[in-house]
């Protein structure tokens, strides 16, 4: 007996964004090096990971999140799920802005990193309620933290903040 095929929305989510997400860091991290190692190229490299990388989070942040194991989810957390990965989308392109040395870099790093400050305590208090948050938010939280403090060290490196 086949097992009915995954919507797209799930396919999306969880094949092809991952997969994405790989993929344009890889090339992003490719960039870096050709940056520092002074190679052509390296500004468009940046471009393409970075823009791909925030699409990505961006397109994470829309899509409609589907039921863990046929359980109902909080909608508290869907939209600190969302929230996280809108300010992981900023925040990316705040680092590419930083990167390719474009004006309003400073401004953007503190729209996204304040975005994921702010979702990223939320969301330790919705776990701190409930257990079942965790699943909902572990990869929201894992790349919401790492871009967060990331940018909290350019900004400081810029003497932003």
């Amino acid at each position: 007996m086949k097992e009915d095929p995954a919507s797209f929305i799930e396919l999306l989510q969880e094949k092809i964004l991952p997969n994405v997400q790989r993929i344009a860091l890889l090339i992003a991290v490719t960039g870096l090096v050709f940056l520092v190692l002074h190679y052509p190229g390296a500004d468009q490299l940046l471009l393409i990971g970075f823009a791909s990388l925030a699409i990505a989070y961006f397109l994470l942040a829309i899509i409609p999140l589907h039921s863990l194991a046929g359980r109902e989810l909080d909608k508290l957390s869907t939209v600190i799920y969302k929230l996280i990965y809108l300010g992981c989308s900023v925040t990316t392109i705040g680092i590419l802005f930083h990167f390719l040395k474009l004006n309003g870099t400073g401004e953007i790093l503190l729209i996204g990193s304040s975005t994921c400050g702010v979702a990223l305590v939320l969301s330790g208090l919705l776990i701190v309620k409930s257990k079942d948050n965790w699943m909902v938010l572990k990869d929201a939280i894992i790349r919401g933290t790492t871009l967060f403090l990331l940018s909290i060290y350019m900004m400081r490196q810029a003497s932003i903040i």
